[in-house]
């Protein structure tokens, strides 16, 4: 592995049971400022995959290194430190107002008995004007919208400070306006901020959008990893999807979109 890999991983694989893997032989590396984006149809096990990168599974075979150590010999408080996860489903349980539930994203950097001061709170609304969400730092983080939310979450990994972001289907239940502005936020923290970025989708437009690499995992556990324009086309999603894509330069957006084929007679209502 090259000194500048942030996240390396090797010969992964994962088995509820032991004898049926959800996916095998998984390998990657990512540089800083790098974005992955995951795509695979549903139960292909790719929240499963960033639930082991992420230390909540512990993979069967293969190893998650960060910064060319393994992770299992990292304290659990160091590996905060460098790298955050943002779920596809957060259910708010408590009434924290969205500035309070973002600046606990600061606790590995705080003692277990320290209250957030100051200092934490500038870097949390620092971090939301960057996010353009401090319109609702005084707003209940469980009566906000699914799209804010998603923006709260995301905002919340940012003052954790971590080298690495892992989001599980961030768009997911987003009307499109709001998907666009996800991708974008994740666009522009890998560009600007240098952060690293692995994220699941179900949408091949968000690979082609951010043009980085993309990952494609099939029903077999198996992963394809590389740059868009090398792995991405139009056999390959119609192999993943079993539907009728293409792939079709527009020319007033300056880049290949992919679209779907028109529907059959038999479709139609």
């Amino acid at each position: 592995m090259c000194d500048d890999v942030i996240l390396g991983v090797k010969n992964l694989s994962y088995s509820y049971d032991g004898v049926k893997k959800i996916f095998a032989n998984i390998d990657f590396e990512l540089r800083k400022g790098e974005v992955l984006v995951i795509l695979g149809a549903n139960g292909a096990g790719k929240s499963t995959l960033l639930d082991c990168i992420s230390n909540m599974l512990t993979p069967t075979t293969g190893e998650i290194l960060l910064k060319g150590k393994n992770i299992a010999k990292y304290a659990i408080n160091d590996v905060a430190k460098l790298m955050g996860y943002v779920p596809q489903i957060s259910t708010p349980t408590f009434s924290y107002t969205v500035r309070d539930y973002i600046v606990m994203g600061r606790a590995p950097h705080m003692g277990i008995l320290n209250v957030p001061g100051p200092a934490e709170y500038d870097k949390v609304d620092e971090v939301m004007k960057d996010m353009w969400i401090s319109g609702l730092a005084d707003k209940i983080y469980a009566n906000i919208s699914g799209g804010e939310r998603q923006q709260a979450q995301i905002a919340r990994i940012l003052v954790q400070e971590t080298d690495i972001i892992l989001l599980d289907e961030p768009t997911n239940h987003l009307d499109y306006g709001n998907q666009l502005k996800i991708i974008q936020i994740i666009s522009k923290l890998a560009r600007i901020r240098g952060l690293t970025v692995v994220l699941t989708s179900h949408i091949p437009d968000h690979a082609i959008m951010i043009d980085e690499k993309v990952g494609i995992m099939d029903n077999l556990g198996h992963m394809t990893v590389g740059p868009v324009k090398e792995v991405i086309s139009e056999e390959s999603l119609k192999e993943l999807y079993h539907t009728d894509l293409h792939l079709v330069y527009i020319d007033e957006l300056k880049r290949i979109a992919c679209v779907a084929g028109k529907l059959n007679d038999e479709n139609r209502k």
